[in-house]
């Protein structure tokens, strides 16, 4: 019996992509999202979830995708990547489903060039494209942001 990965599919403009189930803490509608100053175009800002806070990264603006507004019916999915929580936000979430090895393949990078899109699992019709979150960032920019995270929520309750 071939081993299954589970992925949870999301959309961004008119293309699937997924992340492997293991990654995902939560998925959440959009919130109110604070921005931080002198940060990478993809870089939204952050938000607090429970007791954390969570940056987040605009999907869209990370695969270089025209930008547009946050619209209510955007979606933030809640993630881990390696000791780190971070927030991915897509247009829209589709499900969690099962894929077989046989129906992956390597990912050649050809039309979009991005490192952290690792795979493409074939479904009947379409591609979707698998994603490798431990690739969005590395461990000092996943470091770096969280002081400013930190810096910016210090400065926020100094003017309070």
């Amino acid at each position: 019996m071939d081993a299954k990965i589970k992925l949870l599919l999301f959309r961004v403009e008119h293309q699937t992509f997924s992340i492997p189930i293991s990654n995902i803490l939560r998925v959440i509608q959009v919130v109110e999202i604070m921005h931080l100053p002198k940060v990478a175009d993809y870089i939204e800002g952050f938000i607090n979830v429970g007791s954390l806070s969570v940056p987040i990264i605009n999907f869209r603006n990370l695969l270089g995708y025209p930008k547009k507004e946050i619209e209510l019916s955007d979606q933030i999915i809640i993630l881990n990547i390696d000791t780190y929580t971070v927030g991915l936000l897509v247009d829209k979430t589709i499900d969690v489903e099962d894929f077989d090895q046989n129906q992956i393949q390597a990912f050649k990078q050809t039309e979009i060039k991005h490192e952290f899109i690792t795979a493409i699992a074939n479904k009947s019709d379409e591609s979707i494209y698998i994603n490798n979150p431990a690739k969005f960032f590395d461990s000092n920019e996943l470091e770096n942001l969280s002081k400013l995270i930190r810096a910016a929520i210090k400065h926020k309750q100094e003017l309070i």
